[in-house]
């Protein structure tokens, strides 16, 4: 008895001292225990820092409930934990930095540098010092800073350098005693290449690359190839030229199977698909390349006695582009359009995809007198002097430009499931930007391909994306008014209701990411160094009357829209066009507007609405719209 007192005595004691202390052996166990992931969730959680809720007593001493929460989906765990160093919001400082300390510990917590506001108090000059205070929009530290007297010459001009000019900064003579300070000079720079084309003078990247082409090519001395992007402008290149011999080229970047699985699926990225290439292979990357494009003088043509049938849907009206336009002021002779002033030439352009190429790739057209492209992009030019202010911005020209595609091109369905049945796609003229502007039919490609022209018009950098099965557009603007241009997609194909069973209203999607367009199942391998990282909310940045925005606050604002919009969609109806509408509520005022049967109501009992998408949210506004099939 003796002998298990003596053992059980020192076990007692280890286990009531556990008990009794801080760390909480038996919870910190059972705490591994417990959150593991549960195996139905497909969420990896990250958790944030935690949040210590109002009846815990953890301190970063002393352990208590911990809420975490998941940054990716929500997901939230209480844990039994320490809690993070919580400030005690007394701010101490250096001439450099601030602090403030844990009101458990007292430990220095968010130390970090000062942000100081300078105010200049006296200005220096050659007889004077002057004296600067400096105060930190944080911490509330203030110094002071005197400057000693000396000549003082004030920054007047800034002019950036560019890779065609040489940059400067001129400035003011000294006020003290006038002494003149001569120009400093800011060297040239690098050409800046965005989208394939630079920034400042408008140049091709790949210039040198194609003077390659023409130069090299043989065993010997073939053709380098050192990234997907070069071997698409190469195919790019062959195609607009319209070139027809063989060439030897070697590819240096990293590529998964064959040289020739590799040049079959970037061919598929390319211009268009009116041309065919067959390959040799001589191991090590180097392969012989045989192009050959003898059908491009038949593009976009419907040959006679081709089983092909367009399959055209009935017209789509929104009457808010109507409230939306504004008048032009365009002669029908203008021809000062901006893509004029382009330094770059692209000569005797004779078909479409040269003209899309030249437009996208910041080059100023000049097309062969009588050819098809002259025909077509003279036709253009036409539509975007009836469309297009040149007071609007050019987030506003794009908005036009979409909205023309929208209601006047339809989308041919017949061009599609015709080239799945085996037809040459340069056989059909949807297939080409002449089926806009001659058929007022397109497919994605057409779309795609349309807009770059038009938008190059205006001189506003637009490229066109490629992927699973679809074409869509990334556009280069600054539709905030920050002075700072960003990419955005953009796709009137997705817009153009007649492309499904009006699946899909036409400003839902204007200007938007990468994102958003990989969320609908879209993703591309052209102009990967290009990227949307913005959304751009069209609800609520335009005015449909100057005054109210489309997206609604309040029931006085709706019934605004509806005065505006109701004889419109009269008219339209009264057309025989179908007429579809779309309402951006602010969250919760689309419930007063459906209890009151406003719309319908004012509209009159003729129009039976025929069908109605369900309201979405999009951003942070509601959305609903309604499709009126014409009688």
């Amino acid at each position: 008895m003796k002998l298990k007192k003596k053992i059980l005595t020192p076990i007692l004691i280890v286990i009531s001292s556990i008990a009794l202390s801080g760390c909480s052996f038996f919870q910190d166990a059972m705490d591994s225990l417990k959150d593991k992931t549960n195996p139905t969730e497909t969420c990896e959680h990250e958790f944030d820092e935690g949040v210590v809720p109002a009846d815990s007593e953890a301190t970063c001493q002393k352990k208590g409930k911990v809420v975490y929460t998941c940054i990716l989906c929500g997901h939230k765990e209480n844990r039994f934990a320490y809690a993070p160093h919580k400030s005690n919001g007394i701010y101490q400082h250096s001439e450099t930095e601030h602090y403030t300390n844990c009101v458990w510990c007292n430990q220095i917590i968010d130390k970090e540098n000062h942000n100081f506001r300078e105010e200049l108090i006296t200005q220096y000059d050659c007889t004077h010092d002057g004296l600067s205070r400096y105060t930190c929009d944080k911490c509330g530290y203030v110094k002071e800073d005197i400057h000693p007297a000396e000549h003082y010459h004030k920054e007047k001009d800034h002019v950036e350098p560019t890779c065609q000019s040489a940059g400067y900064i001129s400035y003011e003579d000294c006020p003290g005693c006038g002494e003149h300070k001569d120009n400093t000079i800011l060297a040239k720079v690098d050409h800046h290449y965005n989208g394939r084309t630079c920034d400042y003078c408008g140049r091709d990247e790949l210039l040198e690359y194609i003077d390659d082409f023409k130069s090299k090519g043989t065993s010997l001395n073939p053709i380098i190839i050192e990234s997907e992007t070069e071997l698409i402008s190469l195919f790019d290149y062959v195609n607009v030229n319209h070139i027809t011999e063989s060439k030897f080229v070697k590819i240096t970047y990293p590529y998964e199977g064959t040289i020739q699985k590799e040049m079959s699926r970037v061919g598929g990225l390319c211009t268009a698909a009116n041309w065919t290439i067959r390959y040799g292979f001589t191991g090590g990357g180097l392969g012989s390349v045989s192009f050959s494009t003898d059908h491009y003088d038949a593009m976009y043509t419907l040959k006679s006695g081709v089983d092909y049938e367009e399959k055209k849907f009935a017209q789509l009206y929104n009457p808010l582009d109507d409230l939306l336009a504004k008048t032009p002021t365009r002669s029908a002779s203008f021809d000062n359009f901006k893509i004029n002033n382009r330094t770059n030439v692209f000569n005797n352009i004779e078909d479409t995809n040269q003209l899309y190429y030249a437009a996208s790739h910041g080059y100023k057209p000049v097309c062969k007198t009588g050819s098809k492209a002259e025909h077509v992009y003279n036709e253009m030019k036409k539509i975007n002097r009836q469309i297009i202010n040149d007071d609007m911005t050019d987030a506003y020209k794009l908005l036009m430009i979409y909205n023309w595609l929208i209601e006047n091109i339809q989308y041919d369905h017949g061009a599609v499931s015709a080239a799945d049945r085996g037809m040459n796609n340069n056989e059909i003229i949807a297939w080409g930007v002449e089926g806009v502007v001659d058929e007022k039919l397109a497919i994605c490609d057409a779309f795609s391909k349309s807009f770059c022209i038009f938008a190059a018009i205006e001189d506003i950098k637009c490229i066109q994306a490629s992927g699973n099965s679809h074409a869509w557009n990334k556009v280069y603007v600054d539709p905030d008014g920050d002075g700072v241009k960003d990419w955005y997609v953009i796709d009137a194909t997705f817009a153009n209701s007649s492309t499904t069973t009006f699946e899909l209203s036409n400003h839902d999607e204007f200007l938007y990411s990468d994102s958003e367009k990989t969320k609908a199942g879209y993703t591309s391998s052209c102009y990967l160094d290009v990227t949307a990282t913005k959304t751009y909310n069209f609800a609520k940045n335009f005015s449909y009357n100057g005054v109210n925005k489309i997206y609604l606050n309040n029931m006085d604002e709706v019934n605004a829209y509806l005065d505006a919009i109701i004889p419109l969609v009269k008219t339209a109806h009264a057309a025989g066009k179908n007429v579809q509408m779309e309402f951006f509520f602010k969250a919760g005022l689309e419930n007063q507007f459906k209890a009151g049967s406003t719309f319908h109501t004012r509209l009159g009992t003729d129009y039976e609405r025929s069908w109605k998408l369900s309201m979405y949210e999009y951003y942070d506004a509601v959305v609903e719209s309604y499709f009126y099939e014409a009688e």
